[in-house]
């Protein structure tokens, strides 16, 4: 829409951006506070419940162990920036790749400043389980390929178990670490009959970014990157 003031030599436009579905008017606005929310956790029973404030960013962490500029550098949107749909899916997308929540939410509401012109964002952020263990069974059946015409030549049967224990968050730096441990005992039917016994161990620690390649941080183009010690 526009007025046209021969007159004066002006012109007033005015931009109105109407929704497709349900014809609602919006408008553009900025964003005022930014909060960052962890729930409290029953671990921590002498939590912190104070608010600490970091580069215009509130954080209320109740006592959980973790680095501010960890979750500061993946949040994509900042005070007084207009709303941006794409940088909401990013900061969604960068906090998920830590694998250090069950749960992420990003909540806008108006600000109390100016709800006309501002919108205030909470982003609640729940963790899981510190540590976890995850127990599965295993039935184990091999056969030699060159014997596969005779039913029951060289087959072996077996009983294995695979267990799996897993830390995250060691350090503070969202930091993953797995321990998993393979135990299989095998018997063979038919032809010369013997037994085999495997048992494997495996330990990896995943690192999000790396301090060596931390200029990643700042290209557009990288999504993300992590380290792996196994």
């Amino acid at each position: 829409e526009f007025d046209l003031d021969t007159q004066n030599h002006q012109v007033k436009i005015e931009t109105v951006v109407l929704s497709p579905d349900d014809y609602d008017y919006h408008r553009v606005v900025k964003l005022d506070s930014i909060k960052v929310i962890f729930p409290p956790l029953p671990a921590y029973k002498k939590a912190d419940k104070s608010i600490e404030k970091m580069n215009n960013i509130y954080y209320q962490l109740y006592g959980y162990p973790i680095d501010k500029q960890l979750i500061e550098k993946r949040i994509y949107l900042a005070y007084n920036q207009l709303y941006s749909k794409n940088k909401t899916e990013k900061t969604y997308t960068r906090l998920a790749e830590l694998r250090l929540f069950k749960s992420i939410d990003i909540i806008f509401h108006p600000s109390l400043k100016d709800s006309a012109k501002y919108i205030d964002v909470t982003v609640y952020l729940n963790p899981h389980t510190k540590q976890e263990y995850t127990i599965e069974p295993q039935g184990v059946i091999s056969y030699d390929i060159q014997s596969l015409a005779q039913t029951n030549q060289n087959r072996s049967f077996g009983i294995g178990n695979a267990l799996t224990y897993t830390n995250r968050n060691i350090f503070g730096h969202a930091e993953q670490f797995n321990l998993s441990a393979i135990t299989s005992f095998q018997a063979q039917i038919g032809g010369n009959s013997n037994t085999i016994f495997e048992q494997s161990l495996n330990a990896g620690l995943n690192l999000p970014g790396s301090r060596i390649l931390h200029a990643l941080d700042k290209n557009p183009k990288i999504l993300n990157y992590s380290t792996q010690i196994n």
